[in-house]
């Protein structure tokens, strides 16, 4: 066996990093006060984040060629050439000719601004008669009516006004289906989303709860962790909204529970990793943090206390 000491590790903290940890630790219960002070404030003077878009659409940077395009479409033709939503009229056994040539004048008023406070611009009604479509296997049973909107309506408004144009311009003759197209869609992906976050949110909570309480053996430990995360949370959904409000970057809701889980993962992991910091010093019988004491250059280092033999390196 060799009686070579075992490598001692060469990074030692800097004066500036013990300071740091001294102050921190003494300053403890103000940091603490000083963090729920803030987060109160923020909540009762700050906006919430996500209340300053209704779609993820507005993360869109203006400069997107695909935006660009639609910005140039819209200043020389006065709408989008692109339709996101439209209004089926089916009937399997035939629409009268009666009601096609209705959906084609209905559209052309819409196109000619005959329909006041909408933001609906335009409309073309897209039919199947005649098998005029390739692949159409009927003849004269549906009408698509695609819609055009302003192009400043966000996704919850253009789907209200298409059913409010629905609602008003057809009867029970028409056979309106329904409305459809990628805006009703994201509407409806975005209502799911909200509804189902506090369940979400809740079993996430139970889970952390749980995992922290066994993996510690203690209830105060999750506790800990929720409450701090609760705080991130708070803090940084109410000053984000403020931010986002200040510099004009609209924020929409779906991102909410994204940053939720994000801010519940992340602070979760690093009060994880201080416990189990605290847990390992005071296993091995050391109590609050204190400020090491510097070995002064040249003298010999400490012995082990009595009683406790010096380490050794692994056989060779």
């Amino acid at each position: 066996m060799s009686t070579e000491p075992m490598p001692r590790s060469r990074w030692r903290p800097s004066f500036l990093l013990e300071w740091y940890a001294e102050i921190v630790v003494w300053l403890r219960w103000v940091i603490v006060l000083a963090w729920l002070a803030a987060t109160a404030a923020a909540m009762v003077y700050l906006p919430a984040l996500g209340q300053g878009g209704s779609d993820l659409g507005q993360l869109v940077s203006v400069d997107n060629p695909a935006v660009r395009s639609e910005v140039r479409s819209f200043e020389r033709f006065g709408l989008p050439l692109l339709s996101r939503i439209s209004i089926v009229q089916r009937d399997p056994n035939g629409l009268p000719a009666s009601v096609q040539a209705d959906a084609v004048a209905r559209a052309q008023a819409v196109s000619e601004g005959k329909l006041a406070d909408t933001a609906i611009l335009a409309a073309i009604p897209v039919a199947n008669t005649l098998k005029l479509l390739p692949g159409a296997r009927e003849n004269g049973t549906t009408v698509i009516t695609m819609l055009f909107t302003a192009p400043d309506a966000s996704f919850a408004e253009q789907l209200e006004a298409a059913q409010k144009f629905a609602a008003e311009q057809y009867d029970a003759d028409d056979a309106v289906v329904g409305v459809t197209g990628s805006v009703p869609a994201r509407v409806e992906q975005g209502g799911i989303v909200l509804s189902s976050l506090p369940w979400l949110e809740a079993i996430t909570v139970v889970a952390v709860f749980v995992i922290v309480a066994v993996a510690f053996r203690s209830l105060v430990a999750p506790l800990l962790a929720l409450g701090v995360a609760g705080i991130a949370i708070m803090l940084t959904l109410h000053v984000g909204g403020e931010l986002a409000g200040r510099f004009g970057v609209p924020v929409p809701q779906e991102t909410q529970p994204l940053l939720v889980a994000l801010l519940l993962g992340v602070v979760t992991d690093y009060v994880v990793f201080y416990l189990s910091g605290v847990r390992t010093r005071l296993a091995a019988g050391r109590g609050g943090w204190r400020r090491p004491a510097r070995r002064p250059p040249g003298s010999p280092r400490s012995s082990p206390p009595p009683g406790r033999p010096r380490p050794r390196a692994p056989v060779r």
